[in-house]
């Protein structure tokens, strides 16, 4: 994506919920800042340990003007009386790059370092002979 053009980026921080009747409490803020998009990755969620499509997270990786990395989680529900959240932390690249936070996302921006042979290989693949 393009990092040259920056722009106002508006996100939620917060939480929002809903009781067993249907009341929506919103308890998000808006957070604004010039900065543009560098990547993002969804990730499944879980019901009984199954991939769902009811549930779920966003990752969004940001670069601010001032040169910060930002990433935005949204996790979300489609089940009532579950709640949305929605986050930002900085991060940096060194652990961007070293998958150590956010590997989907990293990968993603194609910031991933390649993995040595002895990390790509299982541990049931390092037999003596």
């Amino acid at each position: 994506m393009n990092e040259s053009h920056y722009e106002l980026i508006s996100l939620l921080v917060g939480v929002v919920e809903a009781d067993r009747i249907g009341r929506t409490y919103d308890r998000t803020r808006k957070v604004e800042f010039q900065g543009v998009l560098v990547a993002e990755a969804d990730l499944p969620g879980y019901h009984n340990e199954n991939v769902t499509d009811s549930r779920g997270t966003k990752q969004r990786l940001y670069r601010t003007e001032d040169g910060r990395h930002v990433v935005a989680v949204e996790e979300w529900s489609h089940w009532q009386g579950e709640p949305n959240t929605y986050a930002l932390h900085q991060v940096t690249l060194a652990a961007l790059k070293l998958g150590v936070v956010y590997p989907d996302l990293a990968n993603a921006a194609g910031l991933l370092l390649p993995m040595t042979l002895d990390q790509a290989l299982r541990p049931e693949d390092h037999q003596e002979e």
